[in-house]
């Protein structure tokens, strides 16, 4: 009986604790760009923009705006806009710095890389895909 009202109360805890989270995350991604949070290729990045385009206003309405904007920047390869847009989200989240270290490497400017890339370490940004880039803008 105990184990009955121990899962029951288990069970009503999970509800209760996914319902207002999903409601929460669901306000993130009420804009006028449905999809902008993930560019998957050149398409999608071109849709994104052209939508930021008709909607300028997103970059201050949406917090992670910027970042994704950028992304798409850099997915068509427009460094000069990417990076412009990167360092607008620096502002609010180092993230950015991995972002701008395989920016730059993919533009040939590899002390740029390395001085993201060493920035993001130093705020303990140590994962793979920071140390890759490093490693790659280290070698030349």
């Amino acid at each position: 009986m105990h184990k009955r009202i121990a899962f029951f109360s288990l069970f009503l805890l999970m509800v209760f604790m996914i319902i207002p989270v999903n409601f929460a995350s669901a306000e993130q991604f009420d804009s006028p760009c449905e999809s902008f949070w993930m560019t998957n290729n050149s398409k999608e990045a071109k849709e994104l923009i052209a939508c930021f385009e008709n909607n300028p206003t997103l970059v201050n309405d949406y917090p992670e705006m910027a970042y994704w904007i950028a992304s798409a920047y850099d997915k068509l390869k427009d460094y000069d806009n990417a990076i412009y847009y990167y360092k607008l989200d620096l502002e609010r989240d180092d993230r950015a710095l991995t972002a701008l270290c395989y920016t730059y490497l993919d533009m040939g400017d590899y002390s740029s890389a390395l001085e993201y890339g060493n920035k993001a370490l130093s705020l303990g940004y140590d994962d793979a895909g920071t140390t890759i880039c490093v490693d790659y803008a280290e070698k030349y």
